[in-house]
This record gives structure tokens, C-alpha cells and sequence, in this order.
């Protein structure tokens, strides 16, 4: 594990040449080093699909190169709680997978050599309704939300995927989420919500579906006893933030769910979108909207799993430029004092907000939002090292 996470946390100049990343291999100390990493983007073009590699360098963003993943993506939809791009562990380095939306197929790379391996299809349909990618144990899933299917992938050693079972699961299903135990996939869609028993040989058996008031996003606990999922009600896009919390049992049920927020005890966002937890789970992000619709809002929540307990923090970061949304957020293993979050803006940009510690409230860093240049509906990234769980 050390030999990728060493080559690709180091803070000097890395670049992308004949399709090949590179990177001096120097260690850096998590004590005394500024964050430094990588993120994945897809830019999701309608023809010639690409993905955008950013490097992460003294809490600011670089853009370094560009993968042409062979596939079409669809700049002309958004389902909030997707997210089309992964990063898998994969023995001593990884794999990386691009959703291609249009083409319904799943790009892959090995990382951080970024030589492609193929594209694979034949799970079902992402066509004007795009698809999300989840990585654990071995295995890449992958909900079709066109087609309403789950697509469970083998992940071999050279990064390539086999196709070992397809699904039909709930309608739209756009959240998704494996546990870090490996034996069990959450899929979330509207008002229902399905687990999933990860049997030997990679084989899901289904639970469910559990009710739900409006699921988006999905993240787990890193015991992998709770879902977390962003909540809205129904359709209704004005919903002040609310988030459910599932315990999921040992066989991969679920049981009843616990609501908190939705009635402005959260502050003043709306329109929940994507939820994480924080490195040291702490704390729940949940991206979404400010109550006028004229900027992104990021609400930070307390966490505690016993007794099981959701409380505002009494803090929000809101995006300093006006944009839709903010869309998919995620985290990198922190380095130094802090750590990252990393935002995905439908206006071709990354919103970049500190950490603090003490109470996890979010700040924008000097020079957010970084431009991409592409992606006219960002909203799926990836990052690298990856948080813990």
C-alpha cells in the first residue's frame, strides 16, 4: 500500500505524458506537509467522453492533463446523488473508472500509470439518465439509471472488469454505496431504498426496499453499520437539508430509519444532494442549495454513532460565486493541519474548502473555485489517496 500512496502524495511537479503520470517519489509526513494528492473528473462530453486529472498542490488546484476514455457522456443531465467516476485499490496500486453516460460503458485505467485497459458494457443503460460507480472487495457496481439495473463487475489484476451479474433494482437508482466491510451495496432511488447482501463469488441477494421520503446521495459508516442518505421529500426540490440514518445489520438488512432535520433546525439549506462523512466521522457534509437558489450551500452536521445523535454545528460554507448547485463533494486522506473537501460545481468548476478540526466547519481557500474548462454539469469526481473508508 505504501508504494502508490508514497508516489502520489508528494509536492512536486507531476505531469501526464503519453498517457502516463508522473511523479517523484518523495515521502511526505502527514505531519508537516500541506494536503497534496489528485482528482479525477468527468467531464462528461457528449462526444469524445474525457476525464480531467487536478493536481492538489499547497491547498490549491492544477490542472494536469486530460484521458480521452472512448466513450459519450450527456452534458444535457443531472440526477443529483450521481457520482461516475472511482477509484479502487487494486493489490499495490489502483484502478480508476470513468462512467460514460450516452454510451452506457465504464472506461477503465490503472492508476496512477493511467494506461487504459478497455471499456465494458452490456449491464444496462445510462443513456440521458447517466449511472454511478462504487468500488470495494474486488468487485465495481454500477447502477444504470436509465435501465434501472445494477451491474456487478470483477475487478481483475491488470484493472480490467468482468461482467458476473446484472440486476434489475429500484427505479432511477442514482445513490450508491458499498460498505468497507465488502458485504454490503446500498442503493438509493426516491422513495425507496435496497440493500444488498455481497455473497462468496461476488453474487448480491436483495433486501427491501425500505421507504424513504426523497433518497439522493449515500455514504457508510467506516464499521459499516450506518447509511447515511441525503433526504428530500419526493420530487420537492425546496426541502430544508435532512438526512436519514439506516442501521444495516450483520446480514445485510436494514432497519428502521432515523430522520433528522427537514424543518430548518439544519440552518438554511435546501435541496440536499450528496452527504459524506468526514475522515475522523466527526462530522456530516451534505451539499445542496442556499434557500435563494443563487448558490451552493454546504451544511456541516455533528456525528455520534452511540447514542445515535445528528445535530447542526451552528456552521455552513456557501459558494462565493453563484452557481445552481454544488454537486458531488468528496475528501482526500488529510494531510498536515486539516484537510480538504472538495466540491464538483455544475459551472465547470472546483470549490475548495478547508477543514477546521476543532468544530469542522468549511472555508473556502485562497484562489476557490478552480476552473476546469469542461464539464458544463460537473458533478462527478473522485480523489486520491482516498479518505480511510
Amino acid at each position: 500500500m505504501k508504494k502508490w500512496l508514497n508516489a502520489l502524495t508528494t509536492g512536486a511537479a507531476c505531469a501526464i505524458v503519453g498517457g502516463t503520470l508522473l511523479a517523484a517519489m518523495t515521502v511526505v509526513r502527514r505531519s508537516d506537509a500541506a494536503p497534496a494528492g489528485h482528482l479525477v473528473l468527468t467531464d462528461d462530453n457528449t462526444t469524445n467522453n474525457t476525464g480531467t486529472i487536478m493536481a492538489v498542490r499547497d491547498r490549491s488546484l492544477q490542472v494536469q492533463g486530460t484521458l480521452t476514455t472512448g466513450g459519450t457522456g450527456d452534458t444535457d443531465v443531472i440526477y443529483a446523488g450521481e457520482n461516475g467516476v472511482s477509484i479502487v485499490p487494486n493489490g499495490d496500486g489502483a484502478c480508476l473508472y470513468i462512467a460514460d453516460n450516452q454510451s452506457s460503458d465504464i472506461a477503465a485505467f490503472v492508476w496512477p500509470a493511467l494506461t487504459k485497459t478497455g471499456n465494458y458494457s452490456g449491464a444496462g443503460s445510462g443513456y440521458n439518465a447517466g449511472m454511478s460507480l462504487a468500488g470495494r472487495g474486488g468487485y465495481l457496481f454500477a447502477t444504470y439509471v436509465a435501465s434501472s439495473t445494477l451491474g456487478v463487475w470483477a475487478i481483475n489484476p491488470d484493472c480490467s472488469l468482468t461482467l458476473d451479474e446484472t440486476l434489475n433494482t429500484v427505479p432511477t437508482p442514482v445513490g450508491l454505496a458499498a460498505t468497507p466491510d465488502g458485504r454490503t451495496v446500498i442503493v438509493a432511488s426516491g422513495t425507496k431504498v435496497v440493500s444488498y447482501s455481497i455473497m462468496q463469488g461476488g453474487q448480491l441477494e436483495a433486501h427491501g426496499p425500505y421507504s424513504s421520503t426523497g433518497a439522493v446521495g449515500v455514504d457508510i459508516t467506516a464499521d459499516s453499520k450506518y447509511a447515511v442518505i441525503a433526504e428530500r421529500n419526493g420530487n420537492q426540490l425546496y426541502v430544508w437539508t435532512k438526512v436519514g440514518l439506516y442501521p444495516i445489520n450483520s446480514d445485510g438488512t436494514l432497519d428502521p430509519r432515523t430522520d433528522f432535520g427537514g424543518d430548518g433546525s439544519f440552518g438554511d439549506g435546501v435541496a440536499a444532494e450528496y452527504v459524506r462523512f468526514s475522515p475522523d466521522e466527526r462530522f456530516i457534509y451534505v451539499t445542496g442549495l442556499a434557500e435563494n437558489y443563487v448558490a451552493g450551500w454546504l451544511t456541516t452536521l455533528n456525528f455520534t454513532e452511540s447514542p445515535l445523535s445528528v445535530t447542526y454545528s451552528g456552521c455552513h460554507a456557501a459558494s462565493s460565486q453563484q452557481t445552481v448547485s454544488w454537486g458531488g463533494g468528496t475528501m482526500a486522506q488529510p494531510f498536515g493541519a486539516g484537510g480538504l473537501f472538495y466540491v464538483a460545481s455544475p459551472s465547470s468548476t472546483i470549490y475548495v474548502l478547508g477543514i477546521n478540526e476543532a468544530n469542522g466547519c468549511l472555508s473556502e481557500v485562497a484562489g476557490s473555485p478552480f476552473a476546469t474548462g469542461k464539464g458544463a454539469l460537473l458533478e462527478s469526481l473522485a480523489a486520491w489517496p482516498p479518505r480511510p473508508f
